[in-house]
């Protein structure tokens, strides 16, 4: 009896969020800060990520740089999306330049990671799929890879965000009124401006909203231009910001054309052929450094004498003309960036093996167990279509422009959800099997 009101209070507890949020932020602090402080030396050199000078130059300059932005082009508060450049500000401005900032920083955000993921499974399936969930989440190890020093990236504040978001919609399906509208659009716009490629998905999720909701099409037109006016008003500060301070009528600068030159470089088969997921690591090729040294000298070339706007053009003018010039590449290349998104070894390939092992066998259970949850939890499709919607998409986007395992990470998160769900449903199978043959000798008997 004392047994099984010990495993009553154990239950309560989990079955209170506030308690399930205090669990999932202090093991996820204590593991984080546990894992920086053991690659904490990689900080103590220069290299920091793309957005690691822009903090900087915002701290700097006390916060003035929002008002006169004189940085040059990759210093730029508009060179790149903002949100996670005033997120590493202020982790800066409290903690310093140190790796322990950017651990407490870092853990917190995969803390409220997990936690989200646990509100999605309870909401989706229930409280034990949910806290099996978060759990996973926060030891998942592709996420402890994720912004670790020397580059520290958006990865993980983009899949709180996108995680948040995907939270509101489901609440906007299930409840269709325009009170529900306003924070999803409101997440969406704070997680275009975390990475700028959810703006690409806004068609794919009003598609998705006009095939799941089951409202009357004329709501469904007044809603979805009610999100996609909340959602521009949340950009328009910034892209007005960007206007008055660098001439640009943009939310964010060019760093998005970088990816397309990437994209579709003539070089670009070769990087993939010679780094991905088929090559043998021993016998890695060079050819990520000559698409990334001998490339910008080939693009110089091409766009020498023009104006900064014509090489803008010139960038986004390239997956036509390749696909124009070079169909056949062009369907190579395309399913090398689709199996690099998904690929069972890290993307662009590392060189450490125990990264690789570390990976293959905590992402493929995950994609595998993730496929079953879908099956077998068919009656949850109008919930789950969600997910496959943002699968879809990110597919989609990666195809045309840049596919990595890094764009896939915020996915991830989905698939763990799935797999919790298929977990507690195989291992509850199993318990039952078990149960009747210990009863079956007692009936005999």
């Amino acid at each position: 009896m004392k047994a099984i009101r010990h495993h009553n209070s154990i239950y309560s507890l989990l079955n209170n969020p506030i308690i399930v949020l205090i669990i999932i932020i202090t093991i996820s602090i204590g593991t984080h800060m546990l894992y920086f402080y053991l690659v904490k030396e990689a900080y103590q050199g220069p290299v920091y990520g793309p957005y690691h000078r822009p903090a900087k130059y915002l701290l700097d300059s006390k916060g003035t740089a929002l008002f006169v932005d004189t940085a040059s082009h990759r210093y730029s508060l508009a060179y790149l999306p903002p949100i996670y450049t005033f997120f590493l500000a202020a982790s800066y401005l409290i903690f310093g330049e140190t790796w322990f900032g950017i651990a407490v920083s870092l853990s917190i955000v995969c803390g409220l990671v997990g936690f989200v993921s646990y509100l999605l499974g309870r909401k989706i399936f229930s409280n034990a799929e949910g806290v099996l969930a978060g759990l996973w989440v926060i030891f998942y190890p592709y996420y402890f890879f994720q912004g670790s020093p020397p580059n520290i990236y958006e990865t993980m504040l983009f899949t709180l965000l996108l995680l948040a978001s995907v939270w509101f919609l489901l609440q906007m399906q299930e409840n269709p009124t325009g009170k529900n509208v306003i924070p999803a659009a409101f997440f969406l716009g704070l997680t275009a401006l975390c990475r700028p490629k959810i703006v690409f998905l806004i068609p794919f999720i009003l598609v998705w909203y006009y095939l799941t909701s089951n409202i009357p099409k004329k709501i469904w037109v007044r809603q979805s231009f009610a999100l996609s006016i909340v959602f521009l008003a949340l950009l328009a500060p910034w892209t007005i910001r960007n206007l008055l301070t660098k001439g640009i009528l943009a939310p964010f600068g060019s760093y998005g054309s970088s990816n397309l030159y990437k994209a579709y470089h003539p070089m670009m088969l070769e990087y993939y052929q010679g780094t991905g997921p088929f090559t043998d690591i021993s016998l890695k090729s060079k050819s990520s450094d000559r698409v990334y040294e001998q490339g910008p000298l080939w693009d110089e070339q091409q766009t020498q004498g023009m104006s900064i706007e014509q090489a803008r053009a010139w960038d986004k003018s390239m997956p036509w003309s390749y696909w124009i010039n070079h169909p056949d590449q062009f369907v190579k290349l395309t399913a090398f960036k689709v199996i690099s998104l998904w690929s069972w070894r890290l993307e662009p390939v590392t060189l450490s093996r125990i990264k690789q092992f570390i990976y293959f066998f905590s992402y493929v259970p995950i994609l595998i167990l993730g496929l079953v949850g879908f099956w077998l939890f068919r009656d949850k499709f109008s919930q789950t279509s969600l997910f496959i919607t943002l699968f879809i998409s990110f597919t989609f986007y990666a195809a045309i422009t840049y596919g990595v395992t890094r764009y896939r990470a915020p996915l991830d998160v989905y698939l763990i959800i799935l797999a919790s769900a298929a977990s507690i449903y195989i291992i509850q199978k199993i318990l039952q099997k078990i149960f009747r043959n210990k009863q079956s000798p007692a009936n005999a008997a």
